[in-house]
């Protein structure tokens, strides 16, 4: 897999089934592109996850669905459904540590 860029109309179909790790970030947010790095890094070294990225600014309707008070926001959702939410940049081993409580 690679990372999947969304809008709010793709977001539910792309994330129906599975697990699926889910980096919401906002136009011109300097941490955004930092946590764009570390997930960069992470879909490089597994391939087996579904990493999707959504922009906040642009799809105003999904961060009010999903209550987005800040970005960066990550998203683990599992079968479409949030299972938890983390707030800010987080290294790569964190988030393989709750990755896998989902895929493995």
């Amino acid at each position: 897999m690679s990372i999947t860029n969304v809008d709010q109309q793709e977001f539910a179909q792309t994330v129906a089934s599975g697990f699926a790790m889910v980096d919401v970030y906002g136009d011109g947010c300097a941490p955004c592109k930092v946590l764009a790095k570390v997930v960069e890094q992470m879909e490089a070294e597994y391939p087996f996850i579904n990493f999707v990225k959504i922009n906040s600014s642009h799809n105003e309707d999904f961060a009010n669905q999903y209550r987005i008070m800040g970005v960066p926001t990550i998203l683990m959702m599992f079968d479409g459904v949030e299972k938890e939410r983390l707030l800010g940049v987080h290294s790569a081993d964190k988030l393989m540590g709750i990755i896998s409580k989902y895929i493995y």
